[in-house]
Formats: C-alpha cells, structure tokens, sequence
C-alpha cells in the first residue's frame, strides 16, 4: 500500500500536464521512456482509410443529420477517435500517436454517413464478418457513447489507461461499454445510461 502512495500522487501531479496533453512532462514524471509509434503515411497509429474520414469536412453533417445526434458530439468524437494524438503506456514504453483503426472502424463510421440504410460488411484477420442495419446502428451509438464519455474524462485530466501496474479504472474503463452497459456493476443503479439519440451525455459526465 505504502510503495502505491508515490504513484497516486503522480497521477494527481499529472492531471494539469494531462489537460494541456504535456506528453513529455508526464513520461518524465513516470520516469518513462518514449519509444517510436508505429507510423503511416506520416501519421502515427493509422491506416488508410481513417486518414481520410480524419481529412474529411461533410461527414459530422451527415451523420448527424441522419441518425439525429448532436454535431457537437460527433465533432467531439471524431477528433478524439480519428485526429487527436494520446499518450499510451506499451510494453516497448510510452508511444504517443493517433488511436490505432480496425477495418470495423472504418465501416460503422462510412455506413453512418448513409444512416445505416444497409447492413454493415467488414474482414477481421480475413473473416467476413456482418452486422444487421439495427444491429449496427446499435453498435455505433454505443462507440460514440464509449468515446465521448472517455474524452470528457480525458479533458478533465485523467489519463486513457493506467500508466501503471496498479488496479486502477481510467477513462477507458469508466465509459460505457461497446455493448451499452458499464463495466462497474454499481454504475447501473447511479448513473443514467445513454438514450437513444445521445442527449444525456453530459449527464453521465
């Protein structure tokens, strides 16, 4: 208990650092080392077709506008999901990069451009996998559910995952789940989950 004291009050120290996302300062504070994230196409953690939804300046219109959800809250979401650069604590070190982007990803976000007006079709290690149009707006509520809450926590200064061994719930782990429910059982009986068309976020927050 005593050897953890040290690291909780790292993480309080690290919480301004964390808000103007001073990478730097918050790996010297952990006496970390920061290693090289995997790169492409001169960003880091992406692959193809997340650069151009990242490029993109039509789609929070568009699947705003079809699926009815605030455009702040899908401009929010995507910069966090798609743009931004966040620090993560690797086996190689601290690496500090854009979220890494699955072929799911890139599929849910295309299709609810169109408003999911049909199922959605993507390969996960080769394997075709399928969503029903319900099914996969479903899903897609529920990731930008997930992201925003993560990233309303994240400004307020608290890391994505833990930065160290330590049994400790961060952003990440707080957020609603990607099937709509919370990962800490007592947070089913006192905070509200999120409703159909995500208007009550920032009362989970």
């Amino acid at each position: 208990m005593r050897e953890n004291v040290g690291i909780w009050l790292k993480y309080i120290e690290a919480r301004p650092l964390f808000k103007t996302k001073d990478y730097d300062g918050i790996i010297k504070l952990f006496k970390g080392t920061k290693t090289e994230s995997f790169s492409y196409g001169g960003y880091k953690y992406v692959i193809d077709d997340a650069i151009n939804i990242a490029k993109s300046v039509t789609d929070v219109n568009k699947i705003s506008s079809k699926l009815g959800i605030s455009k702040n809250v899908i401009a929010k979401v995507k910069k966090h999901f798609f743009i931004d650069e966040h620090l993560i604590k690797t086996e190689n070190g601290f690496q500090v990069g854009r979220f890494e982007k699955n072929a799911d990803d890139i599929a849910f976000w295309k299709e609810a451009e169109n408003g999911f007006i049909k199922d959605v079709s993507w390969k996960e290690e080769g394997i075709a996998m399928n969503l029903s149009k319900a099914e996969s707006k479903e899903y897609f509520n529920n990731l930008i559910s997930h992201e925003y809450v993560e990233l309303r926590l994240m400004e307020e200064g608290f890391s994505f995952r833990s930065l160290k061994e330590l049994n400790v719930r961060k952003p990440h782990d707080l957020a609603p789940t990607l099937n709509g429910r919370y990962a800490e059982s007592f947070f089913e009986s006192t905070i509200p989950s999120p409703n159909s068309s995500l208007s009550n976020l920032e009362e989970i927050v």
